[in-house]
């Protein structure tokens, strides 16, 4: 048997008795603690970095006592500090979308009811005389389950036969003492491959209530779709994934319930969008073979499952209502995006860009509708690049060259890494300054522009892999650069993006100036600056007004789908109505996106 050493962890102070052998990482997560891992523990991304401040370890060795958490073993009582750009804390994300009118109907609904109580006259069953009165106000014949009808004839002849029905759609999912139909509420949800957001929702008013988001704790296993693939063809791989995935929603339901005074019994109904291999994770239905070529998904339609099946903390006899899926890497989130943007009905040519480890794409109006999964990777969400990281506090996500380095940092604190936003704005000012060349090149120091001031001139610097941009010195760590790899990362990334949307555009036969509008979807398209995003090739060159931001377009999906039973058909038609093109059958894929790497005026 191994002997239990003890692991203290810096600056929290939390300890875990864990078996001698135990990796860091493993330790970190049993004492509640969550590294950034975009590898899922391979320890290739080299990001989960701690320092050993006391104590033996082996494995994972880098230098200035670093270790990887992924691949270092404790072997004795040890004290781990963990830096803040290696700690998962909370993230800067995006919650809502762009709201367009609604016809409030949902699929879930109250009826009060005044019914007449039975006699020797009347002897019409408990449950017959309840779906008599509601057959008007629902499309078929009223059902229920053996937990709803065992609770009936108790509730009405305690209550004289005044309650109030809950039925979804023609299903009878509680009977309550009463007149409760002021109290109605749901929950839209989107599920994304590195953030879960949830909105609590009053389905009689279609008012938003209250709003959270959590890391998505399956980060752990790696921070693309095909990692946690990989991870669920595991002995209980995929298990595991769906359990992660219902605690983190649960724990955002408790904080929901918080800001409003709710209880779970509150919540009746839920929606959930994400891609479709978060879909998968989250039903636990295994999902291997999207991995892999014809890269088919075990389902495409929507459908529902109780909320209870799952050990969702809502209403026992709630609803879990999965958004119907497109294709293999276009999932039920472009279907609420689509949705949300009123795209489907609208007479313009619209080009809807969701930029994620996947760019989701759009393309069409409400004649006609194509849409493409590029891998991007993840160098967009802070991943694979040196110091890069998500948005969140201590990241630089805005950056001005102007005769000297300006930096924006979130939360206004000391800078830890780069994300997303501060990435793309940086590349655009090193192009225009001249200190990036055409092919994503850092210049050498003798090619450096001499109207550049010294103090710009000199951050440009050798590394280990080529030439590397400073952005800010440190005592005593090593710098925070941007280096050529770095570059080489989000050229492939953009390279991506702009050839399916160029692909899209082929298909329709139409340039660039015949679209009316680009719209940016997702947390990260909401922070980024429209000039830089043209500027490096992410997005075509449009006229900047052209180009809207549109939020978080999946939950704002997910809420339509909740309040209307119109918008919830509808999302079924976009799934069965628009055309996926596979961009790797496609032989000018490759052609757009070697042109796409290069950084062209």
């Amino acid at each position: 048997m191994k002997t239990l050493v003890t692991v203290v962890f810096q600056p929290s102070g939390k300890r875990v008795e864990v078996a001698e052998d135990t990796t860091i990482l493993t330790a970190a997560q049993a004492a509640g603690l969550e590294l950034i891992t975009p590898c899922g523990g391979k320890g290739t991304c080299g990001r989960c970095r701690v320092i050993v401040a006391s104590g033996s370890t082996s494995g994972g060795e880098i230098d200035n006592n670093y270790v990887l958490a992924c691949q270092a073993r404790v072997h004795t009582d040890a004290v781990i500090e963990i830096p803040a750009e290696t700690s998962d804390s909370k993230a800067k994300i995006l919650e809502r979308g762009e709201q367009r009118p609604l016809n409030i109907q949902p699929q879930i609904q109250k009826h009060y009811l005044v019914l007449t109580a039975p006699s020797l006259g009347d002897q019409e069953a408990d449950f017959d005389r309840i779906a008599a009165a509601v057959h008007a106000d629902i499309n078929g014949v009223l059902q229920a389950e053996t937990s709803v009808l065992a609770k009936i004839p108790a509730l009405l002849r305690e209550n004289n036969y005044k309650v109030t029905a809950v039925v979804n759609g023609i299903r009878l999912i509680a009977l309550e003492p009463g007149d409760t139909t002021d109290s109605l509420y749901g929950l839209a949800v989107d599920v994304g491959t590195t953030t879960v957001a949830g909105m609590l929702i009053d389905l009689n008013t279609g008012k938003w209530l209250a709003s959270a988001s959590r890391t998505n704790p399956q980060t752990k296993h790696g921070d693309d779709v095909v990692s946690r693939i990989d991870f669920s063809s595991q002995p209980e791989g995929l298990q595991d994934l769906g359990t992660e995935i219902h605690e983190c929603l649960n724990d955002i339901i408790t904080e929901l319930l918080k800001q409003t005074g709710l209880k779970k019994e509150d919540i009746y109904g839920m929606s959930v969008a994400g891609n479709t291999t978060m879909s998968h994770l989250f039903f636990q239905i295994p999902c291997i073979n999207i991995a892999q070529a014809p890269y088919v998904p075990a389902f495409r339609q929507g459908f529902e499952l109780p909320a209870r099946n799952l050990g969702i903390e809502i209403h026992p006899e709630g609803c879990v209502h999965a958004i119907p899926n497109i294709a293999g890497f276009v999932g039920a989130d472009t279907v609420a995006a689509i949705l949300a943007s009123g795209m489907h009905e609208s007479e313009r040519m619209q080009l809807l860009v969701d930029i994620g480890t996947n760019g989701e794409i759009a393309l069409g109006n409400k004649d006609r509708i194509e849409v493409c999964s590029t891998a991007a990777g993840p160098a967009f969400e802070g991943a694979r690049l040196t110091f890069g990281m998500r948005g969140t506090e201590g990241a630089i996500e805005k950056v001005v060259i102007n005769h000297s380095l300006h930096l924006d940092v979130i939360g206004n604190q000391k800078p830890q890494g780069i994300c997303g936003s501060g990435v793309i704005d940086l590349l655009g000012e090193m192009l225009k300054a001249g200190l990036v060349d055409e092919t994503g090149r850092i210049v050498d120091s003798d090619e450096i522009p001499e109207s550049l001031p010294e103090s710009l001139r000199n951050r440009i610097i050798s590394g280990k892999n080529g030439n590397e941009f400073v952005l800010v010195e440190r005592e005593s760590q090593p710098p925070i650069v941007f280096s050529q790899r770095d570059i080489r990362e989000v050229q492939l990334a953009k390279a991506a993006i702009f050839a399916g949307i160029q692909v899209l555009l082929s298909a329709f036969g139409i340039q660039v100036e015949d679209l009316d509008a680009i719209l940016l979807a997702g947390a990260f398209g909401n922070y980024i600056r429209r000039h830089q995003a043209k500027q490096i090739g992410l997005l075509p060159n449009i006229p900047e007004e052209k180009i809207k931001f549109i939020g978080n377009a999946a939950i704002e999906g997910a809420m339509r789908v909740l309040l209307s039973k119109e918008e919830r058909d509808m999302a079924k038609t976009i799934s069965d109505g628009v055309n996926y093109i596979e961009l790797s059958a496609r032989p000018d894929f490759q052609d757009h996106y070697m042109t796409a790497m290069m950084f062209m005026d």
